[in-house]
């Protein structure tokens, strides 16, 4: 859902510019700019896939870098409050994903352990 009102949204904006006229081609690119990372990351999930094929599944040696990383984040989220908020950031397709790169949720320092029980008050802004 959140990738159709982002399609929505900039599809309202791209037919409703008065400087350009919206051409077939430049509303396509709008609608693909809109849906790139949602696209990306279900593709990324899809490489370790049982049966998955193709180029797709080639990866170079940035890939294995950015691979153990964004491992790394899957390790330390449901314990670390930084890490948590902008992985959920990029889930949710609010915050692109170069944000889990950012050096204030760069996941250098070992995991903080994973609570073992829900929390039992709301978490403190900035914690």
């Amino acid at each position: 859902m959140a990738v159709t009102a982002m399609s929505a949204v900039v599809l309202r904006e791209t037919l409703s510019d008065p400087r350009r006229i919206p051409t077939t081609r430049r509303v396509q690119k709008a609608l693909l700019a809109a849906s790139r990372q949602a696209g990306g990351i279900s593709a990324g999930s899809d490489r370790s896939m049982p049966g998955a094929a193709g180029s797709a599944l080639a990866s170079g040696p940035a890939d294995r870098v950015a691979g153990r990383y964004l491992r790394r984040v899957l390790e330390r989220y449901p314990g670390d409050p930084v890490v948590r908020t902008a992985f959920r950031s990029v889930l949710g397709l609010c915050a692109p994903v170069t944000s889990l790169f950012a050096p204030s949720v760069a996941v250098l320092r070992p995991p903080m352990p994973t609570p073992a029980e829900p929390p039992t008050s709301p978490e403190e802004p900035g914690a």
